[in-house]
């Protein structure tokens, strides 16, 4: 699994699979467009590592290709890079492994509330700042697919 992961709806369309959560969606078009296409109409757990976002202003938009709306909650700026910390109104992806920890500090799942943290690593030269709510673009070849039941890569 990635640093942030999340429950996505796949859609095919004609060359390329459609990821729906929450409010938003991406379009797909790389390698595993055809394995995704065997998942029409499931859910699937979708990674989203944070170099797979970069500030809408900064992004090369031929490899970042696909946006979502994102307010800012925190900004990290660590000199060559800087990081954001934005939350979506998405069900935290929930594990074997997690429901574990979580009863090992005598915690139940419901302890991770409605919505999912997400870090993105952007250019150390935006100027987003904290409250901001901005565009966020996302390359699609850096996503990660997994199976929700076996957390296998797909």
């Amino acid at each position: 699994m990635c640093n942030s992961d999340l429950y996505a709806k796949v859609s095919v369309n004609k060359n390329s699979i459609k990821l729906n959560f929450g409010n938003d969606h991406i379009e797909y078009k790389g390698d595993k467009v055809e394995k995704l296409k065997a998942d029409e109409k499931k859910e699937i757990v979708m990674g989203i590592r944070p170099e797979a976002f970069e500030d809408g202003n900064y992004a090369n938009t031929s490899e970042y290709s696909e946006s979502i709306k994102v307010s800012v909650s925190l900004l990290e700026q660590l000199g060559s890079d800087s990081y954001i910390h934005f939350y979506k109104d998405i069900k935290p992806v929930q594990t074997e492994a997690i429901e574990e920890i979580l009863a090992d500090e005598g915690e139940d799942i419901s302890v991770l509330g409605d919505n999912t943290k997400f870090i993105a690593r952007i250019n150390p030269n935006s100027t987003v700042v904290e409250g901001e709510e901005i565009e966020l673009k996302i390359d699609p070849s850096k996503l990660h697919f997994f199976d929700p039941e076996t957390g296998d890569a797909l």
